[in-house]
């Protein structure tokens, strides 16, 4: 008979004792994270598994614990969250290791041994603010972000019955302002005596900068413009630049042109 999970078993520290955990499939057929049951016998675990896909039970997994449904989050070939992500659209490898290690540095060491059942929305705040006062508020809310992603997933696939992260909101981040530059700035700074002295007589920086001064471009975009791409008029925008992984799409897959002056085309 077809069953939609497979069961298998795990030893515990008692002499004989296992407690079966349950490894359903998702919506392609695809493996997912294995889940503890806490039963005892297989036939226990069989019918919790089942109950839990009937919708049947209130808590399906009160007793796994953290660092077990974290262990392949954020791995780029092993995640299921990000393999979902990826299908339906881009999703860049070098974000996602920045929130692999979200989760290893800030994260895991409070929640490792939390059962997610156990965690409140309470527990996410005073978390979150204790991390902001040793860290920083932007910090707190790009681990908060990660955190909150994986619950709102973790209900998802049923985990757990209520998302203790929906009601967390982000804590104020004291940043200053950013203005712009004022045209008077603007001239100085990119007036040509300056290449010799602001400048050191970098083309490239000097070039960079004015380009992305006219433009609004993004460093990764303009880091990514290759000879091709240069036009009288034009730059064509068709990649952007990962300092670890190479070329890429444009946030978003945002490929389009973008008007330059005659004087940047001669830069």
């Amino acid at each position: 008979m077809y069953r939609p999970f497979t069961v298998y078993r795990r030893s515990t520290r008692k002499k004989k004792r296992f407690i079966y955990y349950i490894q359903f499939r998702d919506e392609y057929g695809r493996r997912m994270t294995a889940v503890s049951s806490g039963k005892t016998t297989r036939a226990e675990a069989e019918r919790w598994a089942f109950e839990q896909i009937n919708g049947e039970v209130d808590n399906p997994s009160p007793g796994q614990k953290f660092r077990e449904y974290a262990r392949t989050w954020f791995l780029w070939d092993q995640c299921e969250y990000l393999h979902r992500k990826r299908n339906r659209g881009y999703y860049s490898r070098s974000y996602a290791e920045q929130q692999k290690a979200y989760l290893q540095n800030h994260i895991l060491p409070h929640f490792s041994r939390r059962s997610i059942g156990s965690i409140t929305a309470t527990d996410i705040e005073n978390w979150a603010v204790a991390l902001k006062n040793r860290y920083s508020a932007v910090t707190a809310n790009r681990a908060l972000t990660v955190l909150k992603i994986m619950l709102k997933e973790a209900k998802r696939r049923r985990l757990i019955r209520d998302n203790p992260g929906v009601d967390v909101e982000k804590l104020p981040e004291d940043s200053r302002e950013k203005g712009i530059l004022t045209l008077v700035e603007f001239r100085r700074l990119f007036d040509p005596e300056s290449f010799y002295t602001v400048w050191d007589r970098s083309l490239f920086h000097y070039c960079l900068n004015i380009l992305a001064s006219v433009t609004g471009l993004r460093l990764g975009e303009i880091q990514a413009i290759r000879w091709h791409c240069v036009h009288p008029d034009f730059v064509e925008i068709d990649r952007s630049w990962d300092r670890k992984y190479g070329l890429k799409d444009p946030k978003a897959h945002s490929q389009r042109t973008v008007s330059i002056p005659g004087v940047v085309y001669d830069l």
